[in-house]
């Protein structure tokens, strides 16, 4: 149950960040600056530190020598870097054309590096450009407002000066989309290569893609493990517990089967990040109600559960290490039940994970026990009886002792008395039973043996 929890929850995790990044695709394919690609962003910064740079270089031809010395300092320094602006801005258009031209993920992530350094480089000089312009305007815009022979020769500085910094501003602007671009362009390329069905429509939309594949996997392996714990369940005749968990499962599946497939289908076809979003957002909105469902029944015992047993009933505690081995025995057992009711059915066996931590199955055992230790308990195999003398038998013929279990099969119920086990439930007891004759996996052997141990031991306590 633990297990299948923690699945789910990471599967609605993905998907949240799924939807997120379909949000911030569609947010940059609705802003215009965001349009644009690493070429057409770097040309557009080319572009604009030249005029930023005739803009500077008017303002010097209006003032002349009427100037005052701080404002003609500005204005030169403006045009200096400007001039470097320019210079870099064209590196960075060579840059955006390789990138645009990379035809393997090698070249496409080289390139992309070599942008986001040439844009590192021009933002500097742009931005004083910007700040150089603004003072000079500030100045030019005090002289102004004087009256006198040279008043319109500060307005149309003034103007020039403002003009060249705004322009400044536009190109750092678009420097920087060039390089939000070249690095969603690498991502993209690397995502892409990474996704065996093949690329999206949308190559955009890459990322996305990529982050939606562990989705359904996780998710129907939650599916998958909240099945094996509602068989757990209902085997302890904690029937409540089990239907509540089988239907829970059942909604998993429904969703990993119609909602995250539709998403996975939605990224893949979608010219817009705008069509895929309605999908990938329904699917991570069931998936957190699915999440917090299952966390709010983990957390929530059934009444019948030895965990919401009444005050002053005796203790049904086990250790970690019990309840572990107890939890790894019922899924061994639950496993070869499973897989011989699939062969009986004609379909294969139900996969899922390795089990989780023990929940309510564990301490259902405990209660088994609890009913039995007012009946004279019932030697165990390997185990020394009452009397002090120890049983010939164990788990498939084999003796529970330092040497180990054996290769060999389920216990031989068939020599223990009615009442026996702690006084299992019936139906655990007929299924037991009834899988005397199967092999148990060898991965499975130790477990189950210091299962049966630890029942035995239990038994005997006070």
């Amino acid at each position: 149950l633990a297990l299948a929890r923690d699945l789910l929850q990471r599967a609605a995790k993905a998907e949240a960040g799924v939807a997120t990044t379909v949000d911030e695709q569609k947010a940059r394919d609705e802003n215009e600056m965001g349009k644009l690609g690493v070429l057409d962003a770097a040309r557009l910064a080319a572009a604009c530190a030249r005029e930023s740079q005739t803009a500077a270089a008017s303002t010097l031809q209006l003032i002349g020598q009427a100037a005052n010395p701080p404002a003609k300092e500005h204005v030169q320094l403006s045009n200096d870097q400007a001039a470097a602006a320019i210079s870099l801005a064209d590196e960075l258009v060579v840059a955006a054309q390789r990138l645009e031209a990379g035809q393997n993920i090698e070249e496409i992530v080289n390139a992309s590096a070599a942008v986001i350094e040439k844009v590192g480089l021009m933002i500097p000089p742009g931005n004083q450009v910007r700040d150089h312009a603004n003072q000079a305007a500030q100045i030019f815009g005090t002289e102004a407002k004087k009256v006198g022979p040279d008043q319109a020769i500060y307005q149309q500085a003034e103007q020039q000066a403002t003009l060249s910094a705004q322009k400044s501003d536009q190109a750092v602007a678009a420097a920087r989309q060039a390089e939000a671009a070249a690095r969603h362009a690498a991502e993209c390329a690397q995502a892409m290569e990474k996704i065996p069905q093949g690329a999206p429509v949308n190559r955009r939309l890459a990322v996305a893609a990529l982050r939606q594949m562990p989705v359904k996997i996780d998710a129907a392996d939650a599916a998958v493990n909240l099945e094996r714990a509602a068989r757990h369940e209902q085997r302890l005749n904690q029937s409540d517990g089990g239907q509540n968990l089988t239907n829970l499962a059942a909604q998993v599946d429904h969703a990993v089967k119609n909602e995250v497939l539709a998403a996975e289908s939605a990224l893949g076809t979608a010219p817009q990040a705008a069509v895929a979003q309605a999908p990938v957002q329904k699917a991570s909105a069931e998936l957190a109600r699915l999440a917090d469902a299952l966390k709010q029944l983990a957390d929530s015992p059934p009444a019948s559960s030895p965990m919401a047993a009444p005050p002053g009933s005796p203790s049904t505690s086990a250790t970690p290490a019990e309840q572990q081995a107890m939890a790894r025995a019922l899924d061994a057992l639950d496993q070869q039940l499973n897989e011989a009711a699939a062969a009986a059915k004609g379909g294969p066996p139900m996969a899922g994970n390795q089990p989780g931590p023990p929940g309510g199955m564990a301490q259902g055992m405990m209660a088994s026990m609890r009913q039995g230790r007012s009946s004279k308990p019932s030697p165990m195999p390997g185990m020394p009886s009452p009397e002090g003398e120890p049983m010939e038998k164990s788990l498939g013929g084999a003796k529970l002792d330092a040497a180990g279990p054996s290769q060999g099969q389920a216990p031989e119920l068939q020599l223990l008395q009615k009442g026996d086990w702690g006084k299992l439930p019936k139906k655990l007891a007929e299924q037991l039973s009834k899988g005397q004759t199967e092999t148990i996996p060898a991965e499975y052997r130790e477990a189950v043996a210091t299962y049966y141990r630890v029942i035995a031991e239990k038994s005997k306590k006070p």
